[in-house]
């Protein structure tokens, strides 16, 4: 008797992406906005989910004219601000990998993880650019470097002052891409389900032990009984709770 891998309980009915998100946000709530807080913290930027929508759309055109395929890792090195969010959602769509850089790690460990997951671009904020030129000539495998910096409209195209190798700007990456279908996958099952490189389900679970494989799916359920979440103890409070 051939032994069949014990499936997951989860909602595979239902895909775990942002695909849903994306349209929810374009199509439930397109006034809500993103509001991002300037460097002096004094003013402030802000656009409507409509508005993220239709500039994430752009984003996943650019990715692909930079030749980012599913499975690739993207990286970021960013703060949290409106383009970080706009990259968040676009780059899992395509089918890649965001790989946020921790801008608080020291140069040897950020050379490590950007090798060790094999990034082909990095998006990087304006104030982050002097860190990252120290550490691009270590960097071999990272083909192009964005500047999420939003520039004087009339700086735009002009040459970019940095050491950084192959280096583009956002918003001119976004001017160029062309206003048509979004370039998201609709096959759910090409998209990741997360933003951390790990191996595919099926390799995780034919390294279970030959003993949890073996089990049956009415054995595992029952192993794995767990107590009703309101129990006579907890029911009381959580009415309290409920009405307060």
């Amino acid at each position: 008797m051939t032994e069949q891998p014990l499936m997951g309980l989860m909602q595979d009915d239902f895909p775990l992406n942002l695909q849903h998100v994306r349209r929810r946000m374009r199509d439930v709530h397109p006034q809500t906005e993103v509001v991002t807080l300037t460097g002096d913290g004094q003013g402030s930027v802000r656009a409507s989910f409509a508005e993220i929508s239709a500039r994430v759309d752009r984003l996943a055109r650019a990715l692909g004219r930079l030749g980012i395929e599913p499975g690739d890792r993207v990286g970021t090195f960013a703060w949290n601000n409106q383009r970080h969010f706009e990259l968040y959602i676009a780059v899992p769509c395509v089918g890649a990998v965001l790989h946020t850089l921790n801008v608080r790690l020291n140069a040897s460990q950020l050379v490590y993880i950007v090798n060790h997951a094999e990034d082909r671009v990095i998006f990087v904020d304006d104030s982050l650019v002097p860190l990252l030129e120290k550490l691009a000539p270590e960097l071999p495998g990272v083909e192009h470097y964005i500047l999420l910096g939003d520039p004087d409209r009339t700086q735009r195209r002009d040459p970019i002052q940095t050491t950084l190798p192959n280096v583009l700007r956002y918003e001119d990456l976004l001017e160029d891409a062309e206003e048509l279908d979004p370039a998201h996958p609709e096959d759910p099952s090409n998209t990741p389900r997360s933003t951390s490189v790990r191996p595919p389900r099926s390799a995780t679970r034919a390294a279970r032990p030959a003993t949890r494989r073996a089990c049956s799916t009415r054995t595992a359920r029952s192993a794995c009984t767990r107590p009703p979440r309101c129990s006579s103890t907890t029911s009381g409070s959580a009415a309290a709770i409920a009405r307060s």
